[in-house]
């Protein structure tokens, strides 16, 4: 049946003809309420976290502090290839073109360190 217009709407209140289902919630629905209620507990973690602390203050437990910035990432530095290390692999690519030769990286790196 289309209710899609107001008299149709009507019509279908006033019959009674309807059975009443179960509301069927979605996964949304479920995440919005979980939230909600998760918030409502917010005030009792707060009093948790000071009476914590409050224990922690009273029975000297030493409170290690990170160092500020510990968890930006760190600076890489490039290094470049010097020219002896340049020749060294311009040699073998030009090898492995003549010969048909793939190169495993693992194996010239282990080379090059030789």
């Amino acid at each position: 049946m289309c209710l899609a217009r107001n008299g149709n709407l009507i019509n279908h209140i006033a019959n009674g003809k309807r059975q009443r289902r179960p509301e069927r919630h979605s996964m949304r629905d479920y995440a919005m309420q979980t939230y909600h209620s998760k918030l409502e507990d917010v005030g009792e973690r707060a009093l948790i976290s000071v009476l914590l602390e409050a224990w922690s203050q009273d029975h000297s437990v030493p409170s290690q502090r990170l160092p500020r910035g510990w968890a930006l990432p760190k600076e890489r530095t490039q290094t470049r290839l010097n020219p002896v290390q340049i020749r060294y692999l311009t040699d073998k690519f030009d090898q492995g073109l003549k010969e048909k030769i793939r190169w495993k990286p693992e194996e010239m790196a282990a080379e090059m360190q030789q």
